[in-house]
């Protein structure tokens, strides 16, 4: 009927190698990208699974049934991983305190690692005081185990109190100063150094602004200084060259630019009131600096 050779059919279904082969590559491309989609699919729903399965078990405001006071210096590993801190934190925590004790929130925010939010949310739950002396700790053995028989005398310690070092600031020599926990021949001498350039000191937070004392060291001995702010060296602010104001640590050129000239336009200053009158001379910085002045003329 047909001829074999002419039949069109038989020559539209009958493909050459090469289309062969290509088909095969896009049938397999097809098939591997199904695949594909159905593998990435499968682990969206999985994670979604994951994500739902974990907002459902999380307890709701499992910080805010934690809270209570506490004491950074004596509360226990437990107490501070229930109150929202990571196990690490928490031994680093009483590591730090075990070393220096913990002053202040300032204290605490500076140690490595520590989440300083949690710290914020925990402010109205924090107060802080050291272990004090005079209570009786048991000795425990060497592997750290069961503490021995308290009721044994000779494995019981009773610290003595002692009593408070007070240092004042504007008196001590460099071996008071070394007298405090932490501070070496080197640091008494920086403290001293200070103080001579300023004429003395009005206030204990100026141990702050000298350059190489750390703020958690100066956390540890604040309480142990004191100020007598009667023997500041003052200056006669009436009297006063340029030159000599500007020596001052807390007084630029400008500023003692500005001070002289108001002076010399408007007379002599008879308190710290007046000085806020000047132009570009703003009232904190007379705040800082006037202890050291005498406006007696």
């Amino acid at each position: 009927m047909f001829n074999r050779k002419n039949n069109p059919w038989k020559e539209f279904f009958e493909w050459t190698k090469s289309e062969k082969r290509m088909a095969f590559v896009i049938v397999g491309l097809i098939f591997v990208t199904y695949g594909l989609s159905l593998y990435f699919k499968s682990i969206e729903n999985s994670k979604e699974i994951q994500i739902a399965y974990f907002d459902s078990t999380e307890p709701e405001n499992s910080f805010e049934t934690d809270k209570f006071k506490f004491n950074p210096n004596t509360c226990t590993k437990n107490d501070l991983v229930k109150l929202g801190f990571k196990p690490f934190i928490a031994d680093r925590i009483i590591k730090f305190r075990d070393k220096y004790g913990i002053y202040s929130e300032n204290t605490l925010r500076k140690i490595y690692g520590i989440d300083t939010s949690l710290i914020s949310q925990l402010s109205d739950w924090i107060y802080f005081e050291l272990k004090s002396p005079g209570k009786l700790n048991n000795r425990t053995n060497k592997n750290n185990l069961k503490p021995f028989n308290e009721n044994v005398a000779s494995n019981q310690i009773w610290s003595k109190p002692k009593p408070k070092l007070e240092i004042e600031l504007n008196t001590a020599d460099t071996s008071q100063f070394k007298l405090l926990k932490g501070i070496g021949s080197k640091r008494a001498q920086m403290i001293v150094n200070y103080r001579e350039k300023l004429g003395g000191f009005f206030s204990e937070k100026q141990l702050y602004e000298i350059w190489g004392l750390d703020s958690i060291l100066l956390d540890s001995i604040i309480s142990n200084t004191w100020v007598d702010n009667t023997l500041i060296r003052k200056i006669q602010i009436n009297k006063v060259s340029k030159d000599e104001l500007a020596i001052h640590p807390y007084i630029s050129k400008k500023t003692a630019t500005l001070i002289i000239n108001y002076r010399k336009q408007h007379g002599v200053f008879r308190s710290k009131e007046d000085m806020y009158k000047q132009i570009g001379v703003n009232k904190a910085e007379i705040d800082k600096i006037s202890p050291y002045f005498d406006f007696t003329d």
